[in-house]
C-alpha cells in the first residue's frame, strides 16, 4: 500500500469546493466514503425532531423558521435530517418559485415530485410507502380489482374535509396499477392532460388553479394523520420573486404557511430555511401574525475548531483509510495549528473550515511538485554534459515505454526554466475552470433528473429563459407578454432586439388539452393584433396532437405560419437541460451557497462567468432564437482535453492514473485508450507534464505547465 503522502499527492483534492453539497437534496448523490460529524448542529436536529414528534402526536402542523449565515450549513442541515429521520417522515423539497401567482401549484408539483423519490434503504417511492401506511390499504381482497370499494371505504374514513374526494381517491388507487401510475402521479402534480387521460383516470379536469392545488397538497396533509407527517423543506429562497421596492416577496410563502397551519388535522411540519441576513432585511414585511406561527426560530452557530478538525478528518478518511502505514493524525497533513491561526477566535463556519483545507491541499501539492522539479534541477545540472537514457516524458503514458536521450532543448528547459506549479496561474483562469467543472457536474445531474419537458412547469421554463437572456446581456427584458390572459401571461416575456427584429415574443407551452391549447393561442393571437411584437416564438416540445378540425389548431395554422411568427419545435430536451443547469447555479449564487476557487460567487460574478464560458452558445433553443451573433460564434475546443486543463488548473497536481480515471467518469462513452492520448497530446503541446519521468503510470503525477 502507498503511503499518506503519495496518496494525496495523486488524489483529487477532498476540499475541491465543486463537490460543496447544497440545493436539493434528493438530487444530490449520497457519498458513503465520507463521515458525517454528528457533534455539528446536533442541538438543532434535535429540536426539529423534537418538534416532529409533537406534529404526530397531535397531527397540528408546525412551522420552524432555520436561519444561518452563508456557509452555516443550511442546506446539508436539511440533508442530514432527511438521512436521520426518513423512517419518521416523508420529506419534500422545495426551491424557489418562478411567479408567486402560482406558488401553490408550484409547491405542489414539488411535492409530489419529491414523494416520487426513493429513500435510501427502501425499495419503493416515498409516495407508494405513504400510500400503503394508510389503514385503508392494510386491507385485502380488494385492493386490486374493487376500484369503487376502495373509494367509498376511503371517503368513508374521512367524511367531509377532502377535496375532490370520490376522484383525489380514484387517482391514489390508481397508483397501485402499473398502468396508470404515470399518469395518476402526472395528475396528482398538475399537469395539464388531454381529455383521453382524463377520461382514463375518472377525473372532471386537471388541476389548474390556485384553490385546486392547495387543497389538493392539504388533501396529502390531512390523509397523512393517519401515517407519517410529510416534512416540506423550503431553501434557496433568494431567487423568489420580487416586490416592486426590491425586496423579496417572502408574504407569498407566509401566507401559505399560515393557511397550512389553520387546516387540521394535518399532518404537515414546515421548515423554511433562509440566510440569517436576508431575514433580516426582509422579515418587516411580513405580517407580524405570519411571523408568530414560526415556533421554534434556530438559528445555526458557528462550529468550534474540535468540530472543525473532525470535519476535515471526515473528508480525508477516504484517502487515510487506503495508506500504510496509518498516519497518526487523522487530518494529516493539515494540522490543528491551521486552524488556530485561520481562526483565532475559537469559531468557524463549515464552509470556512472546507476552504482553508482546499487551500492548504493546494499548497501541500504545489510544494510536492516543486520539490521534485528542484530535485530534477539539481540531477540535470549534475549531469550536464553527459549523455544519458532517460523516459520520454510524452511516451510515458504509453503502455510500452520508450527509452530515449533527453534532447538539448529539454536539458535547456530543466536548467533555465523554474516551474512554479499551481502558483502562476491567474485567479481569474482557476476560477473560470472551476465553473466549468461545477457546470459539467450540474449538467449531468441536471439529465439524469429531468426526462420530461413536462418535469418542469411552463411558468418554470420562461423564467429560467429570462434568467439567461439577463445573463447574456439581452435589452428590454420585460415578463408576462401575454398580460391580457390571467392562465397564460407567465408562460411568457418579451425582449428587445437590435432593428429591424424589433420586439420579440416569446410564449412556452406544452399543454397537450385541446381547450387550454386554444386559449393559448387565442392569448398569442390577441396579442399579436395588439403590435405587442414584432416576431412571436412559441417554444413548444410535445407533438401537437391537436385535432386539425378544431379552432385551437386552425388558429395556430394560421398564426405560427413560419413568415412572421413561429413554432421552434424542440427535437429534444437539451435546451431545457442547458437552462435549468444555469437556473440551480443562479440559486446558489442568490443564496451565497456558490462557491469557485475557494471564493462565494455573486450573481452578477456568475453571469460574468457563463459568458465568458460561452457555454450557453451551445444552448438549441438559444441559437434558435438568434441571441448570438456571427461573431459570438466560438470555434468548439476538444473537449476531453479542456476537461483535463481544467481539472489540473484547479487542482494543481494529481496522479496520471486518477486523471485518467476521473476523465473517464466524466466521457464513460471513450475507452480509455482515446482519454491517453489525449493526455498524451497535450504533453506533446507541452501543456501538461509528469513526475517523475522515470516512473510507471500508476506512480507518476500530471502537473499543469505554467
Amino acid at each position: 500500500m502507498a503511503t499518506i503522502q503519495e496518496i494525496i499527492k495523486q488524489a483529487l483534492n477532498p476540499f475541491d469546493p465543486v463537490t460543496f453539497a447544497t440545493g436539493n437534496f434528493w438530487e444530490d448523490p449520497e457519498n458513503s466514503a465520507l463521515k458525517d460529524v454528528e457533534s455539528i448542529h446536533q442541538h438543532e436536529i434535535n429540536q426539529i425532531t423534537t418538534t416532529l414528534s409533537a406534529v404526530t402526536q397531535d397531527h397540528r402542523p408546525r412551522t420552524i423558521l432555520l436561519a444561518g449565515d452563508s456557509g452555516s450549513g443550511k442546506s446539508y442541515l436539511l440533508k442530514r435530517l432527511k438521512q436521520q429521520l426518513n423512517q419518521q417522515a416523508f420529506f419534500a423539497y422545495i426551491g424557489p418559485w418562478a411567479n408567486s401567482d402560482r406558488i401553490w401549484r408550484y409547491i405542489l408539483r414539488e411535492t409530489v415530485d419529491s414523494m416520487l423519490k426513493v429513500p435510501e434503504g427502501e425499495q419503493e417511492s416515498q409516495l407508494l410507502l405513504w400510500l400503503k401506511s394508510l389503514p385503508a390499504f392494510k386491507k385485502t381482497g380488494w385492493l386490486l380489482n374493487e376500484r369503487k370499494r376502495f373509494i367509498a371505504d376511503l371517503r368513508a374514513s374521512y367524511p367531509g374535509g377532502i377535496h375532490r374526494d370520490k376522484e383525489f381517491f380514484g387517482v391514489l388507487y390508481d397508483l397501485t396499477n402499473p398502468e396508470l401510475y404515470h399518469l395518476a402521479y402526472q395528475w396528482l402534480r398538475g399537469e395539464d392532460l388531454d381529455e383521453e387521460d382524463l377520461k382514463t383516470l375518472g377525473v372532471r379536469g386537471s388541476i389548474d388553479n390556485e384553490d385546486d392545488a392547495q387543497n389538493i397538497l392539504i388533501n396529502f396533509g390531512r390523509i397523512s394523520s393517519s401515517t407519517k407527517p410529510i416534512v416540506l423543506c423550503f431553501d434557496q429562497l433568494d431567487n423568489i420573486p420580487r416586490l416592486p421596492d426590491g425586496s423579496l416577496d417572502l408574504q407569498a410563502l407566509f401566507n401559505v404557511n399560515s393557511t397550512l397551519n389553520t387546516r387540521f388535522p394535518n399532518n404537515l411540519l414546515i421548515i423554511i430555511s433562509i440566510v440569517t441576513n436576508t431575514w433580516r432585511r426582509n422579515h418587516k414585511k411580513i405580517q407580524q401574525a405570519d411571523i408568530a406561527r414560526l415556533n421554534p426560530k434556530i438559528r445555526l452557530k458557528n462550529i468550534t475548531l474540535e468540530q472543525a478538525e473532525s470535519l476535515w478528518a471526515s473528508r480525508l478518511y477516504p484517502l487515510h483509510q487506503q495508506a500504510e502505514p496509518k498516519s497518526t493524525s487523522p487530518i494529516y497533513p493539515l494540522t490543528r495549528q491551521d486552524l488556530e491561526q485561520e481562526f483565532p477566535g475559537g469559531k468557524t463556519t463549515p464552509r470556512q473550515t472546507l476552504k482553508l483545507g482546499n487551500q492548504l491541499i493546494q499548497r501541500y501539492k504545489t510544494q510536492v511538485v516543486n520539490s521534485e522539479l528542484s530535485r530534477i534541477d539539481l540531477i540535470s545540472e549534475d549531469t550536464e554534459g553527459v549523455k544519458i537514457s532517460e523516459p520520454s516524458t510524452i511516451d510515458l503514458i504509453s503502455e510500452d515505454i520508450e527509452r530515449v536521450s533527453i534532447s538539448e532543448q529539454s536539458k535547456t528547459e530543466s536548467t533555465t526554466k523554474k516551474d512554479t506549479a499551481g502558483e502562476s496561474i491567474p485567479i481569474e483562469d482557476k476560477r473560470l475552470a472551476s465553473f466549468k467543472l461545477k457546470w459539467q457536474k450540474e449538467f449531468q445531474k441536471t439529465e439524469q433528473q429531468i426526462t420530461r419537458i413536462q418535469d418542469i412547469d411552463e411558468s418554470e421554463l420562461i423564467g429560467m429563459l429570462r434568467e439567461a437572456l439577463e445573463a447574456l446581456e439581452v435589452r428590454g427584458i420585460k415578463p408576462k407578454f401575454l398580460s391580457s390572459s390571467k392562465t397564460f401571461a407567465s408562460y411568457s416575456l418579451s425582449y428587445q432586439l437590435p432593428s429591424p427584429q424589433g420586439r420579440i415574443g416569446v410564449v412556452w407551452g406544452e399543454t397537450s388539452n385541446g381547450r387550454s391549447f386554444y386559449h393559448l393561442m387565442n392569448a398569442c393571437d390577441n396579442a399579436i393584433k395588439s403590435n405587442r411584437c414584432q416576431t412571436l416564438y412559441l417554444i413548444r416540445h410535445t407533438k401537437i396532437s391537436i385535432k386539425r378540425d378544431t379552432k385551437g389548431y386552425k388558429l395556430y395554422s394560421q398564426l405560427f405560419n413560419g413568415y412572421d411568427h413561429h413554432h421552434l419545435k424542440l427535437d429534444d430536451i437539451s435546451s431545457v437541460h442547458y437552462l435549468a443547469t444555469y437556473h440551480t447555479l443562479v440559486n446558489g449564487a442568490c443564496s451565497q451557497d456558490l462557491v469557485l476557487a475557494d471564493k462565494t460567487i455573486t450573481l452578477e460574478e456568475l453571469k460574468d462567468l457563463i459568458r465568458k464560458s460561452g457555454i450557453l452558445q451551445d444552448c438549441p433553443l438559444l441559437k434558435d432564437l438568434n441571441i448570438f451573433s456571427i461573431a459570438d460564434n466560438k470555434v468548439p475546443l476538444n473537449p476531453v482535453k479542456e476537461f483535463v486543463l481544467n481539472v489540473l488548473k484547479q487542482d494543481q497536481l494529481i496522479g496520471l492514473k486518477v486523471l485518467i480515471e476521473t476523465t473517464h467518469r466524466q466521457f464513460n462513452r471513450l475507452k480509455e485508450i482515446e482519454i491517453k492520448q489525449q493526455i498524451k497530446e497535450l504533453c506533446q503541446e507541452n501543456e501538461l507534464k509528469l513526475i517523475p519521468v522515470d516512473g510507471s503510470p500508476e506512480t507518476q503525477s500530471v502537473y499543469l505547465v505554467p
